[in-house]
């Protein structure tokens, strides 16, 4: 059995340590042995439910099992004691040979201190658009010894579901009582992740309505306080609180200060059958590039209409969850993973596509921006159809 180790630094309960359990899943469905290294301390929670997905964590960091086929370097910005534990992972067996290297580079930044390392790598990003940010951010011209493949944040999409009747009504009972309409929106608490324009929707709430903000920072939180129909909860790791959440809502609010670079939450509500009002942030988001073609996404460009739109969404508005499986499944995930370790996958992220998208990232939801984002979207499949 093959082995892969997830190097990992996130302490939090945020999505770089959820999206990495998730890898591990999907490493497991294929064949592989999966150990997570943490470069910092796990949160609890997490380690719990890496160790249900069939993972074993290494409690220090200078662990490593006896052989390592594959290192998967799930991260953010690249700390010093990251390079460090990455040169042990990669030293050579007593072969001679080296494991392969496969870096998901959230954010798309500079990793150029990765070139130093002794080993060729594979870069993923999580799509066009983010390979577009990433060559700018290394100068255009990547390393001979890099490749590019685009690798989304996978998703459970087996646990993120549509509800019953009975499990809706369950729901909305214990989260929005008797509440005519639930717009909802879950965070961590972090104030770049959240936007002043929740307090202008706020404003604008018909009073038999309910604003549920899981997650809030505490400064938003405070001036949110005067609105009786605005609660405020704590974030949560529990992923059977957070379904019932999203089951509870008949919209997904987003806003934040900066551009998703994935939106796992915005999957997650999708998968659930809760569509998505996002406000997107030009120049810097990846949601509108990945969603933007997707029934239940919808996004605007200034706050007003994005508050606008949070009010305007039907209840039980089509949600095209279908396609929000083929692109971050974790099937669809697993898939990529086996075809890259195979050297069967030669699919790169589109930079042509992604700048085909962006005039109509600002274009909001007029008729002609979605029309052309479904085409481009029928097009990135037939692409992806034809390659496999």
């Amino acid at each position: 059995m093959p082995t892969v180790v997830i190097l990992v630094n996130d302490p939090s309960l945020g999505g770089t340590s959820r999206s990495a359990v998730q890898f591990a899943r999907c490493w497991r469905s294929i064949g592989f042995e999966v150990w997570i290294l943490p470069t910092s301390t796990l949160h609890p929670s997490r380690v719990d439910e890496a160790e249900q997905a069939g993972a074993t964590v290494l409690r220090d960091s200078g662990a490593r099992p006896p052989k390592i086929d594959v290192v998967h370097f799930h991260h953010t910005t690249i700390e010093p004691l990251a390079l460090e534990v990455l040169a042990q992972l990669l030293a050579s067996d007593e072969t001679g040979s080296h494991p392969r290297l496969l870096t998901h580079n959230i954010f798309a930044e500079d990793d150029c201190a990765l070139d130093e390392l002794p080993v060729s790598r594979t870069v993923g990003l999580m799509s066009g658009w983010c390979s577009l940010q990433y060559r700018s951010a290394t100068g255009i011209r990547l390393s001979s010894r890099t490749r590019i493949i685009e690798l989304p944040n996978p998703q459970n999409d087996r646990y993120f579901r549509p509800p019953s009747r009975q499990e809706w009504v369950s729901a909305r009972q214990r989260f929005a009582g008797g509440a005519e309409r639930v717009l909802l929106r879950i965070g961590s608490p972090i104030d770049s992740k959240w936007h002043s324009s929740y307090i202008e929707l706020a404003t604008r709430l018909p009073s038999s309505w309910l604003l549920v903000l899981v997650g809030c920072p505490p400064e938003l939180c405070r001036k949110l306080e005067p609105f009786q129909n605005v609660i405020v909860q704590p974030s949560v790791s529990d992923d059977a609180v957070l379904r019932e959440y999203y089951w509870s809502a008949d919209v997904f609010v987003h806003a934040a200060q900066k551009g998703e670079s994935f939106g796992n939450v915005i999957h997650e509500s999708l998968l659930c059958g809760t569509p998505v009002v996002y406000y997107n942030r030009p120049f810097r988001d990846n949601s509108p590039i990945v969603l933007g073609s997707i029934d239940g996404f919808v996004h605007e460009s200034t706050p007003s209409k994005w508050v606008s739109r949070c009010l305007a969404v039907e209840s039980g508005s089509k949600v095209g969850r279908g396609e929000v499986v083929s692109i971050s499944g974790r099937d669809a995930v697993a898939r990529k993973l086996k075809e890259w370790f195979e050297g069967t996958d030669y699919s790169t992220p589109s930079m042509g596509v992604a700048l085909l998208y962006w005039p109509f990232i600002f274009a909001g939801n007029n008729a002609l921006a979605r029309i052309m984002k479904k085409q481009l979207h029928r097009l990135r499949k037939t692409r992806a159809t034809r390659r496999s």
